[in-house]
């Protein structure tokens, strides 16, 4: 499988700078000519960085050319003078045309694509789209449909099957409410080309991932022959999740302990439709974060007693054929702080009221600790201080508050609000263990202000790891290799660092 950048821009300057940004990630660069009102071929085409895709896409084919068909032609077959690696021509325009592209050719590789922008049809009649492709002699198929249903993606998987039996090279995913889940199964399942955006908001087409988000999920094609196997199937099951850590940590362990085991991103925003997706794909465990910890429950066989208890579940594990859900939350969170010092009778103030902060309350409790809890609307951290029975701090009291371990269990620190913290620094003493749930940044303001005060900082990434290590024995019943997680989790943030 190769990445290709799907290059969409309205200027050949903004196209050739793309091009390099995308170099340093994609195997082809994709040229969208449909974009561009004058694009200066020579320009494009004549020494570019990577191998080159030509498109030139109509409207009612998903582009924006808006002449006639005989001058999007011609433009291609002026492309054609300039011998790109690959060249995007649609079944549409027949087999006259797509024979005398054939013909004038002369090394560069047709693609010959169709799209269905209403569904997925029958597997009979992609096999006999799959057949035409062959038989006007494509270089290559390109096939991709709207996939709304599990059953959408097993007729694409079946079509990819297909493909390799016939020896003809497919690319083929999905779009709509399935497309980004689509685009991450395709590879797995045989897929040739998996087509990338730029960056986020520089889309080609709904449901196209960025070219980090895909690096970070394969970063060598030759990967893929090991996963196409008997490999179980993992996930993170959010939206959106393509920034989640949890691909690189699970698949490095997986990969260490040698496992034949795939984790992959999820993306899906209906909980009862991914339900369905994890149960017709045969997935073996899933991490559950935002917007579906509560929601997902309503689609599982079981739920164990203290994501009952929580009201959410973050971990997917199948077992005897069901589907059970439970919590690592809380454990991540207290074998965290254990590693620091003993919890039984020491005193805890934690900022927040949502969902990570109930996690983090109950473990608390459980561990033996004196919690006292702070929010910035009073009625949410009254109410979650009153369910578990433990002490409440209005914001106003905080400066005076007393406590042996910080805790911020809020978003505060993280991506718009790195300027925030929700401790007055006035409280910040040298002996106070100072934890931050958020791990991006790796330091926040909280923990930068809690260093220079001299109290012992605990970041968000040993948290994310250590409930990940949970997660991890309960899927293999294997001790997590937590020493490998970590570092594949700071190289990944590292590399996200060097390209923000």
């Amino acid at each position: 499988m190769k990445i290709c950048a799907s290059i969409v821009e309205d200027s050949t300057e903004k196209v050739l700078a793309s091009m390099n940004r995308a170099a340093g990630w994609a195997d082809l660069l994709e040229i969208r000519l449909d974009h561009l009102e004058k694009p200066d071929l020579a320009a494009l085409l004549n020494d570019p960085p990577r191998p080159v895709i030509v498109t030139n896409r109509l409207e009612s084919e998903g582009g924006k050319f808006r002449g006639t068909e005989s001058d999007r032609l011609a433009i291609l077959e002026k492309a054609l003078q300039f011998k790109p690696a690959m060249m995007d021509l649609e079944l549409s325009a027949g087999e006259r045309v797509i024979g005398e592209f054939t013909r004038k050719k002369d090394g560069t590789r047709l693609i010959i694509s169709f799209h269905d922008f209403k569904g997925t049809p029958d597997l009979s009649v992609l096999e006999d789209l799959l057949k035409r492709i062959k038989d006007v002699r494509g270089d290559l198929a390109k096939i991709v449909t709207r996939v709304g249903t599990a059953e959408d993606l097993l007729r694409l998987k079946s079509l990819l099957d297909k493909a390799a039996a016939i020896e003809q090279p497919l690319a083929a995913f999905g779009m709509g409410r399935l497309g980004r889940f689509s685009r991450v199964l395709a590879p797995i399942w045989g897929s040739v080309l998996s087509y990338a955006a730029i960056g986020a908001g520089k889309e080609a087409a709904p449901g196209q991932m960025t070219g980090f988000e895909m690096r970070r999920l394969f970063k060598k094609s030759e990967n893929l022959v090991e996963i196409r196997g008997q490999a179980k199937l993992f996930g993170v099951l959010g939206s959106p999740v393509g920034h989640s850590l949890s691909p690189v940590i699970h698949n490095s362990a997986f990969k260490h302990l040698d496992l034949d085991c795939f984790y992959v991103p999820v993306d899906i925003d209906e909980a009862d439709l991914a339900a369905d997706c994890v149960r017709a794909l045969d997935f073996q465990g899933l991490s559950v974060t935002r917007p579906h910890k509560v929601a997902i429950m309503a689609g599982l066989d079981e739920i164990e007693a203290p994501a009952e208890a929580l009201g959410a579940v973050n971990t997917v594990t199948r077992r005897d054929g069901k589907y059970i859900g439970s919590n690592t939350d809380w454990l991540g969170l207290i074998r965290t702080l254990e590693e620091q010092t003993t919890l039984q009778g020491k005193s805890v103030l934690l900022a927040g009221a949502g969902g990570a902060a109930r996690a983090a309350v109950y473990g608390l409790v459980k561990a033996g600790a004196d919690v006292t809890v702070t929010n910035r609307t009073p009625e949410k951290g009254r109410k979650l201080s009153s369910e578990f029975n433990v002490g409440f701090c209005p914001q106003e009291e905080l400066k005076s508050a007393d406590a042996e371990i910080l805790i911020n269990a809020t978003p505060l620190g993280m991506a718009s609000m790195t300027d925030l913290t929700p401790f007055p620094a006035e409280l910040l003493k040298s002996n106070l263990i100072v934890m931050d749930m958020v791990y991006t940044p790796s330091e926040t303001r909280l923990l930068r202000e809690a260093r220079r005060a001299g109290c012992r900082v605990v970041g968000g990434l040993s948290m994310l790891l250590n409930q990940a290590a949970f997660q991890f024995q309960a899927w293999t019943a294997l001790p997590a290799p937590l020493d490998v997680m970590r570092a594949a989790a700071e190289r990944a943030l590292e590399e996200e660092n060097d390209i923000s």
